[in-house]
């Protein structure tokens, strides 16, 4: 699991775009299992993006937006087939909807309705998953058991999770790696590294002061 953080403009969010292969680099290059970015390693990448509010009056079930992540490997034309909902139940399952399966998505919770985007993100049954903000718009109490939801998905599908999030103190209680950018990466190493909160201060703190 790694955490990315930054002050707001640094960049996070074009990060993201720039893995998945949505914004060209200007310069250099982005490499994804060692490989420039191609339709093939972009199946294998999940993308959770910012929830920024969403319709409560779309006429669908849980069950069908899950389903919605299947199209990109099947083909959006195309009937989905036996193996593709078994895959849809078993990421609901995995994120806890089953019993919501045939809720109007209308009727949920902002943390029911992240773990919807959670699976349909899963159901693609990516190797990494970027997730921006993934609990912007839940209290604490949500926000904990969210993360909770993804170090487990970490760890029992060895899924690499990166997710940019504004809370530090998240990112230090459950990713193995931060990076810290600026335009830049101005730090990058162990959340447990004595070296850390210096580096947050002089990059939250200094730079934007100064």
């Amino acid at each position: 699991m790694v955490g990315i953080c930054g002050p707001n403009g640094s960049g996070k969010t074009t990060l993201l775009k720039t893995i998945l292969g949505l914004i060209k680099p200007t310069e250099g290059k982005v490499l994804v299992f060692g490989k420039p970015i191609t339709k093939d390693t972009q199946m294998r990448i999940g993308y959770m993006p910012q929830l920024k509010g969403y319709s409560k009056e779309f006429p669908a079930k849980v069950k069908d937006v899950v389903s919605m992540g299947r199209y990109p490997i099947r083909g959006l034309f195309k009937r989905l087939t036996r193996k593709d909902w078994e895959i849809i139940e078993r990421v609901m399952n995995d994120t806890q909807l089953s019993e919501l399966a045939d809720r109007p998505i209308g009727q949920l919770s902002g943390g029911q309705f992240q773990r919807v985007m959670l699976a349909q993100a899963l159901a693609k049954q990516p190797e990494i998953i970027l997730l921006d903000e993934p609990t912007s718009a839940l209290d604490f109490r949500m926000t904990i058991k969210f993360m909770d939801l993804l170090k487990e998905l970490n760890e029992k599908y060895g899924l690499t999770v990166i997710a940019v999030h504004h809370d530090l103190q998240l990112l230090k209680d459950y990713t193995d790696r931060i990076i810290c950018i600026d335009k830049a990466v101005e730090w990058e190493g162990n959340p447990q590294d004595a070296d850390l909160d210096e580096a947050l201060l002089r990059i939250f703190f200094y730079k934007t002061t100064h």
